[in-house]
């Protein structure tokens, strides 16, 4: 199977609000749980007794923002519209990414899992290259040095050694049929009169497209449509359909349903499709492991520390290696 972004990792059930929500510390008057650390202290997260510092989230967060900010070739920091959204999104995607590689790395604790002295070798030729290739600034900004991006690499080396010890044995062998992506055209009305109409004048080999502009309730007419967007019946009929054929009526729920089949395989699509299933198996896999161990996992975020992590978007903070680096020393 291909191997997958090291984003992608870690990206099992857990939310972030799972874990915090298991955080000791004082009640406000909402009676939700606030974690209160003195001014100078430097961890943002403890999880199942391993603990994070914010250092940690430096990095994500000047990769993330970079990654993200400079999207599509162009400077979306530059822009009036969405700084602020882009903002929240890249912090509380550095925080959720983080929460979840610190937990991987205490359930692969607990089931005794360490790197071999070539992944640690590795976890420290990728730190040092990395370290490397950060500016003055971004040192300063992140406050890590090669030693804490050592453990940063091992943690995530850790957490691909966990991961893929809990999706072994899956099966990845996924049937065309299964993965299969149609494009439609599609009539929905609720109402049997106007059923009967369309119905009637299929028959008589009106066309499709005209009838569904005509009727249909629904939101689209054509669309792609994969196993799981429709109502069973519905698939059902769409699934049986050559490309050109038009179904008969099928009494859903919703309504009534017309469907006439576009293209009833879009390849590069179906292919898609088929590494969504894998991955969704993994996940699966992996969920009842991972549920049951952090379902009573204690936690603590420093809330207040994290709050005045600003992201600098003056142009000192350019970086967007850490994944990539990593990607080169362990392929």
């Amino acid at each position: 199977m291909k191997r997958k972004p090291v984003i992608l990792i870690v990206m099992l059930v857990l939310a972030a609000a799972l874990l915090f929500s298991g955080c000791k510390g004082e009640e406000d008057q909402t009676g939700d749980t606030v974690v209160r650390f003195s001014t100078g202290d430097s961890e943002l997260l403890s999880i199942g007794g391993t603990k994070c510092p914010v250092s940690y989230a430096k990095v994500l967060l000047s990769n993330y923002q970079n990654i993200y900010g400079r999207a599509f070739g162009m400077d979306l920091w530059g822009h009036d519209f969405g700084e602020q959204d882009l903002y929240s999104y890249v912090k509380d995607l550095s925080l959720t990414e983080l929460a979840r590689l610190i937990t991987m790395e205490s359930l692969a604790q607990s089931r005794g899992l360490t790197l071999s002295s070539k992944e640690t070798e590795n976890a420290q030729a990728a730190a040092k290259a990395y370290y490397e290739s950060l500016s003055d600034a971004e040192k300063e900004y992140m406050e890590i040095d090669e030693e804490g991006l050592f453990e940063l690499y091992r943690d995530y080396a850790l957490a691909k050694k966990l991961y893929s010890e809990l999706t072994a044995g899956v099966n990845y062998e996924v049937s065309e049929d299964e993965a299969r992506v149609m494009t439609i055209q599609e009539i929905l009305v609720t109402d049997d009169a106007q059923a009967m109409e369309i119905e009637n004048a299929l028959l008589n080999e009106a066309d499709f497209s005209t009838l569904a502009a005509q009727y249909t309730e629904g939101e689209q007419i054509e669309k792609t449509i994969k196993r799981g967007d429709l109502p069973l019946a519905v698939e059902a009929a769409a699934y049986a359909l050559d490309t050109n054929g038009i179904s008969e009526p099928i009494k859903a729920d919703d309504g009534w349903h017309f469907i006439k089949c576009i293209n009833k395989n879009v390849e590069d699509l179906t292919a898609e499709n088929k590494l969504v299933i894998g991955q969704k198996r993994e996940k699966e896999a992996s969920d009842d492991i991972y549920e049951a161990y952090v379902k009573d996992l204690p936690s603590t975020f420093n809330q207040d520390l994290w709050d005045a992590v600003e992201i600098r978007t003056d142009g000192s903070i350019t970086t967007d290696s850490f994944f990539s680096t990593y990607e080169q020393y362990f392929q």
